[in-house]
């Protein structure tokens, strides 16, 4: 690091530590000794030994090197502590050291393993050469405490900016005009682009094997800087006394140090990524940042912490064999078995955490991370219980505590006589919650669902497709997929008293605990384009029914791919009403059609494929669902879906396709099409979402002065 900042830390470590140093040094050097008339067990480095005449008059030998303003305050200190214990320690500092000038025996001659019946008098060498120790032991105590703050500060600068830029917008961005040369660089080059590559929705795999998302190009840079400023934080210059040599070697206080700082880092990291883990609704209002982004940097977070604390153990064991103390160490201090026991419940949450466990297996994940979460915040709790870093684990315990009461509240305020009718399609189930006190909504945003007859402690995020009646009712489609929501799928399918199958369920007790999220301006822009994937249609209904009502009106296009007709069914009361209004252009794309055996038959032809524009193709006839899972469900829906789709047909502003759409075309000729300023909006699975920001991407390369902004809620 720079020279002058280390000098400053030099200085402020001299000044926090010049009253206690002296005092520190000589209880240290007095406290070696077992003397004869002290009645404590053991000897203490860290507490003088009021009882005993000869440590007294040791103590005030040493103290007699030190300066006179520290020597008489270092020795009211020690009265104080001694209180009228029967020794010469209630006596005046001069008393005390000339009666040991006359009653002292050579630190030569002294033997640590036997008793002392006198004082002890230090040499000069060895009073400094203690002295500089505890002196660059002190200043690096103050520096890794100044370095820790850094670390998390870094965090609270983030933050701060992404609020200063969120509110810049908010007040001088309202009328969407286009970007300057900087900004437009900013979006296409930072703001949009992944890491590498475009996939970032989608998980990188390696041989086959998913092993997490990749970020998006400023979420890297984020946590780039985030492991670089730890690095750096952590090997930053430090003191090393040779001057100590004789105390500890160099190469020890080297493993000390490094020892110290890794784990005071590893301490500080804890409320930034306690701050990260929750729900924390207000600060993604303030930032405008995703659910997903708070979980990245939460991760990154707490890898690094492990990082650190994996050091910590190493470099602490380290010091301990050179030490040729490890095994009486660790087996006599509870301290430091539970430092060992943190370290490693630390490295079985990394692991436990690994993309692949927390896709396939989300709900035994969830369960396992939060009680070995807790498990380690109260093992490093008693961890660092005699430092002041208990301090930050208040901290945690009371950031993890808010979240979860004010998480708890939320949900028994409007929630304690809501319930919901749920209605079972052939794969997915539309659940529409009446809570009992209405909740502010915007479009975009989503909700955890806890369904009381399944699993009441523990929720999922849904998106929220429409909300009616002034937040009287939220609707929500949830696609049959993981254990989760196939169990929901079947508690909407109730069974009447003759054995037949009924397609819905009301009154089921079914809590919503939201809105969270944050909400998208789409209404500011000339165009509006809307990309849904599958029941990505939620989120991109929610808006779709805001731009319906918005005052100010633009062009909305919505393209929706799902996989079979039949899906309509999901959002067929939306559709309905979209599919009325004038300034709506909707595209449902799909990717599979039937044989007339009923097998599936894949569709090839893509959108796009024949003209530029917009090209339909004739919807191939109905003829039913020929799976065997819910086939009395299948046969009600098949008249429903022929006319819905008949229905959709003939509105003018409806069109079917077969076939998934080229991404790039679609952005380029809505692009075209429509001029001036465009927001798309894309939700669905991780590689629609991902080939839709590739394609934003591309097209501002391609007309670098047109207003394109991406937004996006994926729910890969």
């Amino acid at each position: 690091m720079a020279r002058p900042p280390r000098l400053l830390l030099l200085l402020l470590a001299g000044v926090a530590a010049a009253a206690n140093l002296c005092e520190t040094t000589c209880l240290s050097m007095a406290g070696a000794y077992s003397y004869s008339d002290c009645t404590a067990d053991t000897p203490s480095t860290t507490e003088p030994c009021c009882t005993s005449a000869a440590y007294s008059g040791t103590y005030s030998l040493c103290l007699a090197r030190c300066a006179a303003k520290q020597r008489l305050a270092t020795w009211k200190t020690f009265q104080s502590t001694c209180g009228l214990a029967l020794c010469s320690s209630n006596s005046s500092y001069d008393d005390v050291y000339a009666y040991a000038l006359d009653h002292y025996v050579e630190v030569a001659d002294v033997d640590l393993t036997t008793e002392v019946y006198e004082a002890v008098e230090f040499g000069e060498s060895s009073f400094n050469a203690n002295f500089a120790y505890y002196k660059a032991k002190a200043g690096n105590a103050l520096s890794n405490k100044i370095y820790g703050a850094a670390i998390a500060g870094y965090w609270l600068v983030i933050i701060g900016l992404a609020i200063l830029m969120r509110l810049y917008r908010a007040i001088f961005d309202r009328s969407i005009h286009p970007r300057g040369a900087i900004s437009r660089a900013i979006q296409t080059y930072v703001a949009l682009p992944a890491f590498f590559g475009h996939s970032h929705a989608e998980p990188v795999r390696i041989f086959g094997f998913p092993v997490g998302l990749q970020p998006l190009r400023w979420q890297a840079f984020v946590v780039l800087g985030y492991v670089v400023a730890n690095l750096l934080l952590v090997v930053a210059e430090f003191d090393v006394s040779y001057a100590a040599a004789d105390v500890q070697s160099v190469f020890i206080q080297t493993l000390s140090f490094y020892s110290k700082r890794t784990g005071v880092m590893a301490v500080a990291m804890m409320v930034p990524m306690f701050v990260f883990s929750g729900r924390n609704t207000y600060l993604m209002l303030l930032t405008g940042w995703s659910n997903d982004t708070f979980k990245l940097f939460h991760r990154w977070i707490a890898r690094v912490l492990v990082v650190d604390a994996i050091v910590h153990s190493i470099m602490e064991t380290m010091y301990l064999v050179q030490l040729h103390s490890y095994k009486a160490y660790v087996t006599e201090s509870v301290f430091r078995i539970i430092g060992i026991t943190t370290t490693g419940v630390a490295c079985i949450i990394a692991v436990q955490s690994a993309y692949y466990f927390r896709r396939r297996f989300f709900e035994g994940f969830l369960s396992t991370h939060i009680l070995l979460a807790l498990f380690f915040l109260v093992a490093l709790g008693f961890h660092v219980m005699s430092t002041v870093y208990l301090r930050l684990i208040y901290a945690c315990a009371g950031i993890y505590a808010c979240d979860r009461l004010l998480r708890i509240g939320r949900v028994l305020y409007g929630n304690l006589s809501g319930h919901a009718d749920m209605r079972a399609n052939r794969d997915a189930t539309q659940i529409r919650v009446r809570p009992a006190i209405a909740f502010r909504y915007r479009a975009g945003q989503y909700a955890y669902v806890y369904t009381l007859r399944l699993n009441f402690w523990q929720a999922n995020p849904f998106s929220i497709a429409e909300c009616r009646e002034r937040g009287r009712e939220y609707v929500f489609v949830a696609k049959k997929f993981d254990r989760v929501t196939a169990r929901l799928h079947d508690a909407a399918r109730t069974t009447t008293n003759s054995g037949n199958v009924m397609a819905s369920a009301t009154g089921t007790r079914v809590w919503i605990e939201g809105p969270y999220g944050a909400t998208y301006p789409l209404e500011r822009y000339a165009s509006v384009l809307l990309v849904a994937g599958g029941v990505g249609i939620t989120a991109v209904m929610s808006y779709a029914m805001q731009l319906k009502r918005a005052e100010r009106i633009c062009m909305v296009h919505v393209h929706w791919v799902v996989r079979e007709k039949e899906n309509v069914r999901w959002v067929d009361a939306q559709l309905a009403q979209l599919a009325m209004a004038e300034n709506f252009d909707i595209h449902i794309h799909v990717t599979a059609a039937r044989k007339d055996d009923g097998e599936r038959e894949p569709i090839t032809i893509k959108f796009g494929e024949k003209d530029p524009g917009i090209t339909t193709y004739e919807f191939a006839e109905y003829n039913g669902n020929d799976d065997d899972d819910g086939a009395d469900l299948n046969d009600e829906y098949a008249d429903m879906t022929a006319s819905l789709v008949t229905r959709f047909t003939a509105a003018k502003n409806v069109t079917f396709h077969y076939g998934r759409p080229v991404l790039r075309r679609l952005v380029r000729y809505t692009s075209e099409l429509e001029g001036g300023s465009m927001a798309v909006f894309a939700c669905g699975p991780g590689s629609m979402t991902d080939g839709v920001r590739e394609a934003i991407v591309q097209e501002l390369w391609r007309s670098p002065e047109r207003r394109i902004d991406y937004f996006e809620d994926s729910f890969s």
